[in-house]
């Protein structure tokens, strides 16, 4: 490509994008304090539209615009690194994974291989659900996106050339719209306004509208360079600080990463590398990194489930250290050996040719990802044993919990308030709030106490039963209000069981929660954390064969700590405290067994029914009904 139909390199974009993976990488490694580094995908969004934009926009003003050769561009950039990926991925799967695992791993394959993820882990499992923690290509998500809408905008590019429309406003139009409907979707589906390139693509605009806007020697008089780009990266550290898994994402959320991205580049912009956060960006470190950050990006997220899976590393310092180490290893090879030989390889061959090339060992790797999505497992070393508790991983919790009724995944389904809250006067009433961590014990309370009393249940993913969070899925928000506030005002409970996947950030919370209900229930319960692992139970058993000791590797400490401290928010406002790690633990070592070859959980912490059962007896309730009774 000719100097004219290319931007100037700039420095400090790939400074910019150092900061955007390593947000990710050390969010995904468990760093403390980066709970919001996903935003590193919405400040690349920003990157890339901007980027890309500012290509095509050289290339249709001198007239060496072809839709070809940007396909076969996407082809050298793109594919070299992922078909490594998914070679040393599924290789690496084959022979260490359980044979679930690797289909799953297959069927996951094939949809990164057609740029399709996003839909497919939609379908799955939500972003931050704790079964995407053992999906080793969760992270190719962006990339789809990326690519689907690269499919259309270097055509909408084109039309609106030769049409003369060379304003960008109606690109802000569209950035408008998308952003609206990103909105929408948080508050009726937030995993589909997640992975959904419809509900992203805003973000993407804002940086095509960067590189599709001049500046006027007016904008430069009033917005210095200097602190419009530090006001840019506070934006980013605010975010990367303080948003977390409940803050209601992306929608009007994500404008703060996003118009924080874009305010780095518009400053950079402005002055070249001429300002001093510009010239800091700019640094070797930083731009050595941010060459390799679509490698970093690519590796980093199987080599930290492999970790957790394979070798049941947990969340710490020491699990930073080793998979974001690996992870920059993994890159460099990647990078040095593999992206860039071959994105300068062959210069002078045909775009179409480059394009075919590519296809070709992309289409093999599709059909060996194929091949393990139907079953063709590597795995002959299991027993039977092994394999009836490696079943268990396949196990459909979410029936047993009674979705899509009296639990909503996902925000699919309808809460059924006539089945689920439905008693009579002949027992006393007991109800379950919260999300799948209070739904999984339903089959326990129903089994243990369901002669004694109607068990009613409202749940629903991802929704703590919190009633003054500021932050948080707005429909989460109005559940909860709707059930713990209005619904019970008018339907005082005997026993209020509140339960759920518990963090450090609901703490603040709890304390209202409970002065809100106490009036409203003859007794409140309050259930701590359950017993959770780095992977799937089932998983652990299998690979570890049984050995006490790895089974305790594979236990998440930090609950435990969490476990006390919830302990002394519930006995300060004189409620009764449950704690399923007391019950469930001891001498380390948590039940792990509910029955002859029966896991306890057949994730990485929700119960089987049996599960639920024995988790359910070992708890107190109804103690200030027991006169009654």
């Amino acid at each position: 490509m000719s100097q004219s139909t290319r931007p100037a390199h700039r420095p400090d974009v790939d400074g910019l994008r150092a900061i955007a993976v390593l947000a990710v990488i050390f969010f995904h490694a468990g760093a403390p304090g980066i709970w919001g580094g996903f935003v590193g995908v919405d400040v690349f969004f920003v990157i890339s539209g901007f980027l890309i934009t500012g290509i095509l926009k050289h290339q249709l003003a001198d007239g060496s615009f072809s839709l070809l050769r940007f396909y076969e561009r996407r082809v050298r950039r793109i594919f070299p690194g992922m078909i490594f990926l998914l070679v040393v991925v599924m290789a690496f799967a084959s022979f260490t994974l359980l044979p679930i695992d690797i289909e799953k791993l297959g069927s996951s394959a094939v949809s990164a291989a057609f740029f399709v993820s996003n839909h497919h882990f939609l379908s799955s499992s939500g972003y931050f659900a704790g079964a995407a923690h053992d999906q080793a290509l969760l992270h190719t998500w962006s990339l789809a996106v990326e690519e689907q809408f690269y499919l259309v905008w270097p055509v909408l590019m084109l039309v609106a050339f030769r049409l003369g429309w060379r304003s960008s406003t109606w690109l802000a139009v569209g950035i408008l719209l998308s952003l609206g409907v990103s909105e929408f979707m948080v508050r009726r589906d937030i995993d589909a306004a997640y992975y959904l390139a419809v509900s992203r693509a805003w973000e993407l605009g804002v940086g095509a509208w960067l590189a599709m806007t001049p500046i006027g020697t007016g904008e430069r008089k009033h917005l210095p360079a200097a602190p419009m780009a530090l006001l840019g990266l506070f934006m980013i550290a605010y975010a990367v600080r303080s948003f977390n898994s409940m803050t209601a994402f992306p929608g009007l959320a994500a404008l703060v990463p996003v118009i924080g991205a874009a305010l780095v580049i518009r400053a950079g912009r402005n002055s070249g590398t001429g300002n001093v956060v510009s010239r800091a960006l700019g640094h070797p470190v930083l731009t050595w990194v941010g060459q390799r950050s679509y490698a970093l990006y690519l590796w980093h997220w199987p080599v930290m489930v492999f970790s957790r899976m394979v070798w049941f590393s947990e969340d710490g310092w020491s699990h930073v250290a080793l998979t974001v180490g690996l992870s920059f290893a993994f890159a460099e090879v990647s990078h040095r050996f593999v992206e860039a030989p071959l994105r300068q390889a062959w210069p002078g061959l045909a775009p179409g040719r480059v394009v075919l090339l590519g296809l070709l060992p992309w289409c093999l790797v599709g059909g060996v990802a194929w091949g393990l999505s139907q079953g063709h497992s590597t795995r002959t070393d299991l027993d039977a044993r092994q394999l009836r508790l490696a079943g268990y991983v396949a196990y459909d919790g979410d029936a047993a919990y009674r979705g899509g009724s009296c639990f909503i995944v996902g925000q699919k389904g309808t809460f059924d308030s006539a089945r689920c809250l439905r008693s009579t006067a002949d027992k006393p009433r007991m109800l379950l709030v919260g999300d799948s961590h209070a739904a999984h014990l339903w089959p326990g309370l129903e089994g243990v106490w369901g002669k004694q009393f109607h068990v009613l249940q409202a749940t629903e993913t991802g929704c703590r039963p919190l009633v003054s969070a500021p932050h948080g899925v707005p429909a989460c928000r109005e559940f909860m209000r709707h059930i713990l506030v209005d619904w019970m005002k008018d339907n005082p409970v005997d026993v209020l069981v509140l339960a759920g996947r518990w963090s450090s950030v609901d703490l603040p919370h709890l304390k209202a929660t409970l002065q809100a209900v106490k009036p409203h229930a003859r007794e409140v319960v309050l259930v701590g954390p359950a017993p959770q692992y780095v992977t799937a139970l089932p998983r652990v058993l299998v690979n570890s064969g049984g050995d006490p000791q790895a089974v305790r590797k594979a236990l998440v400490d930090k609950l435990f700590a969490l476990d006390d401290q919830m302990r002394a928010v519930s006995s300060g406002q004189g409620i009764r405290y449950e704690s399923l790690l007391r019950s469930l633990c001891g001498n380390d070592v948590c039940k792990t067994l509910a029955g002859a070859d029966v896991p306890m959980q057949y994730d990485y912490g929700h119960f089987t029914v049996e599960g639920s059962i024995e988790a359910v007896k070992g708890l107190r309730l109804g103690g200030a009904l027991s006169p009654a009774l």
